[in-house]
């Protein structure tokens, strides 16, 4: 395992935090699919200017660098968002690499299973996370807000669509 940044951001990666959250995610993964970690390698890049948060490939995510900032500005909920972010890109590995959709259209379906892999490992693990520190308290929160953007989306005419056309 490797994290990788630039020079002038290098100093703002919580490595220690971030092995351990991989680390627990792995053999949450493993467990949970049954199946061994399926690459050689897993590295997590952070990367300027990246358009979106993160983003999985074989061994390895790119994260966007504006997820680290100076120790003054990183904010309990930032850390718990990078480390959801780790483990739905975590779950790619297994449910997106390894096994992946048949065509474009079923994309929803690899980012849905991701959003609940990475909930289940925040939910089943919160015990070894909570030693990592407190923004691991309520990992349900993240549910909430995935309930409640689900909720705000379903009654707007103009947002609903079906999962497939």
């Amino acid at each position: 395992m490797r994290i990788l940044a630039s020079r002038s951001k290098h100093k703002h990666v919580a490595a220690a935090e971030m092995f351990q959250v991989t680390a627990l995610g792995i053999k949450y993964y493993e467990d949970f699919f049954q199946t061994p970690f399926p690459f050689e390698k897993y590295d997590q890049i952070f990367v300027p200017e990246l358009r979106i948060g993160a983003m999985e490939n074989a061994g390895a995510v790119s994260f966007n660098d504006a997820f680290l900032k100076p120790a003054s500005e990183v904010t309990n909920s930032l850390k718990f968002r990078l480390s959801y972010i780790c483990l739905h890109e975590l779950a790619h590995m297994w449910f997106g690499d390894l096994v992946t959709m048949r065509w474009w259209n079923d994309l929803w379906l690899k980012e849905s299973f991701a959003d609940f892999s990475a909930l289940m490992c925040l939910t089943e693990c919160k015990d070894q996370l909570q030693k990592l520190g407190s923004h691991y308290d309520n990992p349900e929160i993240m549910l909430t807000k995935f309930i409640d953007r689900a909720l705000n989306s379903d009654v707007k005419k103009s947002v609903t669509h079906p999962i497939e056309v």
